[in-house]
C-alpha cells in the first residue's frame, strides 16, 4: 500500500493535514534561486487599477480594446481574441502543466500556439512548467516568471500570498493570476470573463465554456472528451468557491477590492459592478 495512504488511514485527520500542508510548503534550493526573482513583482502596481482577462463567452459580448491602456492580466487560451494584439496584455498566465486529463502533447502544443501570440507579455507560470518552457525554447523573447504551487487547500495561503514561496495551487488558472495581481499590490482588481459556469451541464457537454470554438484548443478539446457528472464538476466547483473566498479575505487584510466585472457570472464572492466596454 501507498505510504500516504497508510499515514492518511493511521494519523487523526488533523495531524495528517497539517503534514500535508507541511509537506507542500517544501521549496528546493534550486527552485529557490529562481522564485526569489518574483520579488521584483511585489507591489509593481501599488494603487493601480489591474484587469485580469479569463476566457469565459461573455467576453464576446464586450469591445475591449478600451482596455489597451490599462495593465491587463490575460490567462490561457485568452491569446485566441481577435483582439489580442490591440489589448497587448501586459502579463499572460498560463496553467501548470498537463493536469485533469490534458496530456502533456496537447499541453505542448497550447504552449507552442500562445509562444506565437504572447510577443511582448510578461508570462507567469508554474515552476514545473520551467524545464518544458526551456527545453523547446518557448517565450524567449519574453520574461517569464515562474510560481511554486503548493496545497490547493484554502488554510495553505492563510498567512499571505508570497510569490518567493509557494502559493496556493489552483483550481483554476485565474486562482494564479489573482494571487499575482494581489501581491503586485493592485488596489482594485477587476475580474473579466469570470462566467464559471461551466458546471452546469459539463456531462452533458451542453455547457459553452470559452469565447472562442472548443475546436480551436486542443486542451478544451480534451476536456470535453472527458468522462464526468454533475456531482463531480460540482465538487470542484465548491473547491475553486473556497480558493476565491481565501483570496477575498486576503485582498481586504491587504486594503485590495476585488470587483466581478463579467456579465451573468455565476461566481457571488466578489460584489459585481459594470464596466463601459
Amino acid at each position: 500500500m501507498d505510504k500516504h495512504k497508510i499515514a492518511e488511514r493511521v494519523l487523526p485527520p488533523k495531524i495528517y493535514e497539517s503534514l500535508r500542508l507541511l509537506k507542500s510548503r517544501y521549496v528546493s534550493n534550486n527552485e529557490k534561486s529562481v522564485l526569489e526573482r518574483n520579488r521584483t513583482l511585489q507591489g509593481i502596481h501599488a494603487g493601480k487599477s489591474g484587469y485580469i482577462l479569463a476566457t469565459g463567452p461573455s467576453i464576446n459580448s464586450l469591445d475591449l480594446k478600451s482596455l489597451k491602456d490599462e495593465i491587463c492580466i490575460a490567462v490561457s487560451c485568452f491569446y485566441l481574441h481577435p483582439d489580442y494584439s490591440e489589448i497587448n496584455p501586459k502579463y499572460h498566465c498560463l496553467s501548470n502543466g498537463p493536469t485533469h486529463g490534458v496530456g502533456a502533447d496537447e499541453y505542448l502544443a497550447m504552449l507552442k500556439a500562445a509562444d506565437q501570440y504572447v510577443r511582448d507579455a510578461i508570462v507567469l507560470t508554474g515552476i514545473a512548467e520551467r524545464e518544458r518552457i526551456e527545453a523547446n525554447k518557448l517565450f524567449s523573447a519574453n520574461q517569464v516568471f515562474f510560481m511554486k504551487y503548493g496545497s490547493g487547500n484554502p488554510k495553505f495561503i492563510r498567512n499571505g500570498i508570497d510569490l518567493t514561496r509557494a502559493i496556493l495551487a489552483p483550481m483554476s488558472v485565474v486562482i494564479v493570476a489573482m494571487q499575482a495581481a494581489i501581491y503586485m499590490g493592485f488596489k482594485d482588481i477587476y475580474l473579466i470573463g469570470f462566467d464559471h459556469n461551466w458546471f452546469i451541464n459539463r456531462a452533458q457537454r451542453y455547457a459553452i465554456e470559452h469565447f472562442y470554438p472548443e475546436s480551436k484548443s486542443a486542451i478544451d478539446q480534451m476536456h470535453h472528451q472527458k468522462d464526468s457528472t454533475f456531482s463531480i464538476e460540482l465538487q470542484a466547483a465548491a473547491r475553486l468557491w473556497g480558493q476565491h473566498e481565501i483570496l477575498k479575505e486576503l485582498a481586504g487584510a491587504a486594503n485590495v477590492k476585488i470587483w466581478n466585472a463579467t456579465l451573468g457570472s455565476f461566481l457571488d464572492v466578489f460584489p459585481h459592478v459594470s464596466l463601459d466596454l
